[in-house]
């Protein structure tokens, strides 16, 4: 997949450590994830990605479903 890539240098605890982030522009998801902790180097990475489609009805919410918001962990990345 195509991507494009986006650097953030992350404030808190990780300050000064930047993450590097490919977003496929297909699926405009992150497909690949590098970053430095103080525990070492981190590397996520989505292989063998395989795009189907499923029926609606796999997919129904439960009734009991309350939609939250996550505290952003690297302010601005959305905006990308």
């Amino acid at each position: 997949f195509a991507t494009d890539l986006i650097q953030k240098t992350p404030m808190g605890e990780f300050s000064g450590s930047p993450t590097i982030v490919w977003i496929s522009n297909k699926l405009d998801y992150p497909i690949k994830i590098e970053s430095t902790t103080l525990q070492g180097n981190v590397v996520m990475i989505y292989k063998n990605i395989k795009e189907k489609r499923y029926q609606t009805q796999s997919f129904q919410l439960p009734s009991d479903y309350e939609k939250i918001t996550m505290p952003m962990m690297m302010p601005g990345m959305s905006n990308q």
